[in-house]
This record gives C-alpha cells, sequence and structure tokens, in this order.
C-alpha cells in the first residue's frame, strides 16, 4: 500500500490504519527464519515488522513445542524474524487453542 501512496491513498490515513490493524494482526500465523511456527500475539508499538509472538511449533522437526512468547523488538537479533504468513489449515493449527 505504501508503495502506491500518495498518489492512491492518503498517508496519513495508511499510517493509522497500519497502526490499528498492524502488518501482522493478532491471531495470524508465521514462519520464522529460525525453524518455528508462531502465532502473532501483540503489536508492536516501535516497529511493525516485529510483533509479539507465541512460538508454537518446530518446522525442522514437525511437531508443536510447549508454547512460549518471543518479543520480536526485544533483543533477539536476526535469530527470529518473520519471513511469512502461514496457512493454518495446512499445518492442522487450531489458533483459537492458543489464544
Amino acid at each position: 500500500m505504501f508503495k502506491y501512496s500518495p498518489s492512491a491513498f492518503d498517508l496519513e490515513l495508511l499510517q493509522k490504519f497500519i497502526h490499528s490493524v498492524g502488518i501482522y494482526p493478532i491471531g495470524t500465523l508465521v514462519r520464522l527464519n529460525s525453524g518455528f511456527l508462531a502465532i502473532v500475539a501483540e503489536s508492536a508499538k516501535q516497529d511493525l515488522t516485529r510483533p509479539v509472538v507465541k512460538m508454537i511449533h518446530d518446522i525442522k522437526k514437525n511437531r508443536p513445542i510447549t508454547p512460549r512468547n518471543l518479543d520480536l523488538c526485544d533483543g533477539v537479533g536476526k535469530l527470529h524474524e518473520i519471513v511469512s504468513a502461514e496457512d493454518p489449515h495446512k499445518w492442522k493449527i487450531n489458533i483459537a487453542s492458543y489464544l
């Protein structure tokens, strides 16, 4: 959306929209570069690309893990970064059971 602003979108309204919804809305299943699946638990205030997530699944071992919260803005560096959003049905994950 930023790519098309300001000609297609009012920049101030677009920024307010993104801050209210977030880039990764709460409940979105995401893949981390560290090989885990996580669910977005909270939006980040300072960097919308680095929310608080709940890690729930080890992709390499293809098994659930004990859920743990991880603040992607909190000094984890490049170890854990979101690389994509994932379809929970593909992974047979019930998002509601983790929220």
